[in-house]
């Protein structure tokens, strides 16, 4: 459990980009979100006995009733730190997590503090981040219903994001008061379940952080199309019937936006040792959005020469494949998560330049050079 000094507030001005890029892409109250991620899973069941040991009831009642009443800095890392003894020591994996938290007001002032649960192995907090929330100790009728906040929690997000760009999803959780809100952030937006009520529920921050532990990776939003050989080491992309194609940690081109295509890419190669010659490329079309990927496969199947080289594609999910069972108010954008890898690795593999090559692309593939 680890702390760090108070964190900078973006300001009403810099929060106005992000406010027009959620616009129409934020959804409170989804119906049927706590039974889609918590009921039913292959952990429900572990977490429900751990809470009901006897050696941890005592633990777990306390922690339900601290809660409500956390005025300090001090006092929340202290429960955290408590929680993390509990519940850490569920199952070897569990080992590898750890909390930190950064409070985000003044001395003198009601606290409100981040929290992070990350990959202990890992030193930046948004690199290593599985899940991420926020503690205000004040009345959740103010603070829950205020824009700004929403903005700035929205923003913690994002930094997530900026930091695991070809990520699938991200938990939040936002605790105002007595009040528990849930998040979900994808490519297509933002979405919480109903407001919770932990004084008439006071175990469920504990469950629903117990959850967050014994999720797997892929469960928890990361991509797991990206294959770590072991611990900190190189990692990998694989399509069907083809190579492994090795990644290198740095990017060529990232986003720092949550809501659109979210193009990641890296650059690769078929060895771990061999100069890059691969870009791996990940990205969230909209349906209908198929130009790019048609124009390579056609240069692909005419043996084009001078334009990038189709090495493999492969879809992976679907905006619309994770919010599968809720219901929301009004339509939301489907997009859809897909791995390319091309040839050459070159600066005109950036997303800068793929204007060029498309025009390259339609016109060598175009009918007329059949």
């Amino acid at each position: 459990m680890s702390s760090t000094p108070l964190l900078d507030t973006p300001s009403e001005a810099a929060l106005q980009p992000l406010r027009d890029e959620l616009k129409g892409s934020v959804f409170r109250g989804v119906d049927g979100f706590f039974a889609k991620y918590f009921e039913g899973k292959s952990w429900s069941a572990a977490v429900q006995n751990k809470m009901q040991e006897t050696k941890s009831a005592e633990v777990v009642s306390k922690l339900s009733a601290d809660v409500l009443d956390l005025a300090h800095f001090d006092a929340l890392v202290e429960w955290l730190a408590a929680f993390q003894s509990l519940f850490f020591a569920v199952d070897q994996a569990s080992f590898s997590f750890r909390f930190r938290s950064q409070p985000l007001s003044k001395p003198g002032c009601p606290l409100r503090a981040s929290i992070y649960l990350e990959t202990s192995d890992l030193q930046v907090v948004a690199g290593s981040t599985r899940v991420f929330g926020e503690y205000h100790h004040a009345d959740a009728t103010v603070v829950a219903e205020d824009d700004s906040d929403i903005l700035r929690f929205c923003e913690r997000a994002r930094q997530v994001f900026k930091a695991q760009s070809a990520r699938r999803f991200l938990y939040g959780f936002l605790i105002c008061g007595t009040t528990l809100e849930l998040w979900v952030f994808d490519r297509s937006g933002a979405y919480s379940s109903e407001k919770f009520d932990l004084a008439q529920r006071p175990d469920l921050l504990v469950q629903t952080l117990a959850g967050y532990t014994m999720m797997r990776d892929e469960e928890s939003g990361f991509n797991t199309f990206v294959k770590p050989l072991r611990p900190r080491s190189d990692s990998y992309v694989a399509f069907d019937q083809c190579d492994k194609l090795y990644l290198r940690p740095e990017l060529i081109a990232a986003p720092g936006y949550i809501v659109g295509l979210g193009t990641t890419c890296y650059a690769a190669s078929v060895s771990t040792t061999g100069e890059p010659d691969v870009v791996i490329k990940f990205s969230w079309r909209e349906d209908g959005a198929h130009a790019e990927l048609r124009l390579l496969e056609r240069a692909r199947e005419r043996n084009v020469w001078g334009v990038i080289r189709l090495l493999g594609d492969q879809d992976l999910v679907s905006i619309a494949d994770l919010r599968h069972g809720l219901q929301f108010p009004q339509p939301f954008v489907n997009r859809t998560f897909s791995c390319v890898a091309t040839a050459p690795c070159a600066t005109s593999s950036r997303p800068s330049d793929l204007s060029t090559w498309m025009q390259r692309l339609s016109i060598a593939t175009s009918p007329l050079r059949t």
